[in-house]
């Protein structure tokens, strides 16, 4: 095209080039910009035609309203921006607005090279100019510090206000930082740009000050966040309780003691205190009593404790609670009164060694009977899961549940507001608690299916779900996780199958459990199949997905690789999946003693043979090898050596009842007895 349009006369292409550029304008924008980009020649081309050419480009853009048009409206703008690169800006007589319409819809590129030129070129920008620039550069971290200067030389103009709402808001992006973007360092530092802001006027608010707390915060910037902080205390801006609730959450987040310290000390000298406050401070409480059981970086546990399934932050928690709280409103989900778990002072189980964080808990004074705080709901249900998370025995965890059942019943309205305004997070608690005892499994599966039946009898009463949720992918995966964990894995594939039959589908996580558990179990080919089914969901394995196949020995491992391997050389239908998947578990012996009925399995590495009864007196020589090995596994659990390399002797959850009890020396003892409240089948759980 330029070279057609060079061969022309020159005067003639003076004549021709305003028409020829309207009538490109009227065509399409590609064929516009093609055209202005191989005729445009500054040497003749008069200004004032090319201020009109941008006023029309604009008017034009205004009309591009669809998504579809976007592409067609950005190459407008990429024209616009060409042709005002290539005018001598002393001579540009066009309206600055139209320029910050520019710039506002320009690529971030785009809007840096305008700036540049304009700039070399001595444009005298005013403040509304400067503001579009400003806001065009502040989410990026490559321009913020240009963005600041730009604020800064508009705060020397005197029509120009940076608190005006409009001007605050740019301030506010210019300090905030975008979810996956890296921290910017340097000048372009947050608290260095907020120094800068400062010095040019602006004086954030409370609400600015909250948003930009909270942004800090979620990014897990906390430093940076406090540095902020003891500047707008120098500025003499005072914080209120949410703001000093952020930062908890933050130091919560990374359990920083000393940041946790600073906030309630302040919170207690300012009397500054709310729910959701306590609420924070409750579950760091929850929280930290939770990391204590978990290994260091040398695989050593904290105070030589071996992970474990209960929880002792109740005990905290509760003198916490009562601190601040109205006592009869939790009392409801406790058969014993409470006020005597607080006037009981001796040492709780696992209380041995104090924590930074319980001395500071027992270090808040109480509040007086008159300024005693309602509890909420969020309260309400992190003092229930401490509970559930304290207790070690069976029978302690079925009162509690059955407690709580009998509320429910009564339609007790404190009951169902946890469950109306949680979800299923309640049950998951309790089925968190129940799945921890092989005793429990049985209530634990009644629990869901009560769980189905209440939400389909609320559905078809009222049209939909109102108190009673069911069963989320979350709560499955909780139920696959308690059979994993006591290596059941027929029993984790009836929750899958029961799962799906409800219309929920496993997600990546609910696999991941589903292959631990019959890797625990060393059932290879049942994990690759399980492996195979995740794949066909759509899914991609992940660091946990290899973890699981950890579970199994060295040799089964290698198994499974090579079954894997030749597995994938066959399709998998997932139309075909819960057909498969009820047809797909190994029956494990320990499930044989549980009453679970046999069904048709996984291929297995091996058949399995039934055994005849136990005589009485192989029964005794059983329970002395299961003695033998359990008092060989304590040796080795607190032996330092053993410790210090983070060995783990799998030993399985639950309560002693695990390990089988030995049989009364009778003629009359000729098999073990079976716990029958967790004899169930897989058909019991799927009818």
């Amino acid at each position: 095209m330029r070279t057609a349009w060079l061969q022309l006369d020159e005067v003639l292409r003076q004549k021709l080039w305003p028409r020829m550029m309207l009538a490109a304008l009227d065509s399409s924008s590609a064929v516009f910009s093609a055209f202005v980009q191989a005729t445009y020649d500054p040497s003749w081309s008069p200004i004032y035609v090319v201020e009109d050419i941008v006023r029309l480009i604009m008017l034009r853009v205004r009309l591009f309203g669809s998504a579809e048009q976007a592409a067609e409206k950005q190459e407008l703008v990429d024209t616009a921006v060409f042709l005002l690169q290539l005018v001598p800006p002393k001579n540009l007589a066009l309206e600055q607005d139209i320029i910050g319409r520019i710039v506002s819809l320009s690529t971030i590129d785009r809007a840096t090279d305008l700036f540049n030129y304009l700039e070399t070129h001595d444009y005298r920008f005013n403040s509304q100019t400067l503001l579009q620039f400003a806001s065009r550069f502040a989410k990026s971290n490559e321009h913020k510090v240009i963005a600041a200067e730009n604020l800064c030389y508009a705060a020397r103009h005197r029509d120009f206000d940076i608190n005006s709402p409009s001007a605050a808001s740019v301030c506010t992006s210019l300090l905030t930082i975008e979810k996956g973007h890296p921290f910017p360092d340097g000048a372009a530092a947050p608290d260095e740009l907020f120094k800068i802001l400062l010095e040019a006027g602006f004086q954030p608010n409370l609400f600015t000050m909250t948003a930009l707390m909270r942004n800090f915060c979620v990014r897990g910037h906390l430093k940076t966040a406090w540095t902020i902080f003891d500047l707008l205390l120098e500025r003499g801006i005072e914080p209120d309780a949410h703001v000093y609730s952020i930062l908890l959450k933050a130091s919560k987040k990374e359990l920083d003691i000393s940041s946790i310290r600073l906030i309630m000390s302040t919170v207690h000298s300012k009397k500054l205190w709310s729910p959701i406050i306590l609420n924070d401070f409750l579950d760091i409480l929850y929280m930290h009593k939770e990391r204590m059981a978990e290994p260091n970086s040398e695989g050593i546990f904290p105070f030589g404790r071996r992970q474990r399934k209960t929880n002792n932050a109740f005990r905290p928690m509760l003198q916490v609670y009562a601190k601040f709280f109205r006592l009869a409103p939790l009392q409801k989900f406790w058969p014993f009164p409470l006020e005597d778990r607080l006037s009981w002072m001796g040492a709780e189980p696992g209380q041995k060694f104090a924590t930074p964080i319980t001395e500071l808990a027992a270090a808040l004074m109480p509040q007086p009977d008159h300024l005693l705080i309602e509890p909420d709901t969020i309260t309400l249900t992190l003092m229930l899961a401490a509970n559930i998370r304290s207790l070690d025995q069976p029978d302690a965890m079925l009162r509690t549940y059955n407690r709580f059942l009998n509320m429910l019943d009564a339609r007790d309205p404190l009951a169902l507001q946890l469950i109306e305004r949680h979800g299923t997070l309640v049950y998951d608690i309790f089925l968190r608690g129940l799945l921890q005892f092989r005793k429990c499994l049985d209530p634990a599966v009644r629990l869901v299916k009560r769980m189905l039946q209440l939400s389909k009898d609320e559905h078809l009463e009222h049209g939909k779900i109102i108190r009673h949720p069911p069963p989320s992918v979350h709560t499955w995966t909780i139920m696959v996780n308690g059979f994993k964990n006591h290596k059941l894995p027929h029993g984790a594939v009836s929750m899958i199958r029961l799962m799906m039959t409800h219309g929920m589908q496993p997600n990546l996580h609910t696999w991941n459990a589903l292959i631990a558990a019959f890797a625990r179990a060393g059932n290879a080919r049942g994990a690759v199949k399980a492996m195979r089914y995740l794949e066909a969901s759509g899914l991609q394995p992940d660091q946990h997905t290899l973890d699981a196949f950890g579970h199994l020995r060295r040799r089964a491992r290698q198994h499974a690789v090579a079954l894997l391997e030749a597995s994938r050389k066959e399709p998998v239908e997932p139309d075909k999946l819960l057909l498969q998947l009820s047809l797909s578990a190994k029956q494990d012996p320990e499930e044989k003693k549980l009453g679970f009925r046999k069904q048709p399995q996984f291929e297995t590495d091996r058949p399995i043979t039934k055994l005849p009864p136990l005589g009485e007196a192989q029964q005794l020589a059983e329970w002395d090898r299961e003695t033998t090995q359990r008092d060989l596994s304590r040796r080795l659990q607190f032996n330092p050596r053993i410790r210090k390399l983070g060995l783990n002797d799998n030993l399985p959850l639950g309560e002693a009842g695990v390990y089988p009890k030995p049989p009364p020396r009778t003629h009359a003892a000729r098999h073990l007895k079976l716990d029958r409240e967790a004899a169930y089948s897989a058909e019991d759980i799927e009818s």
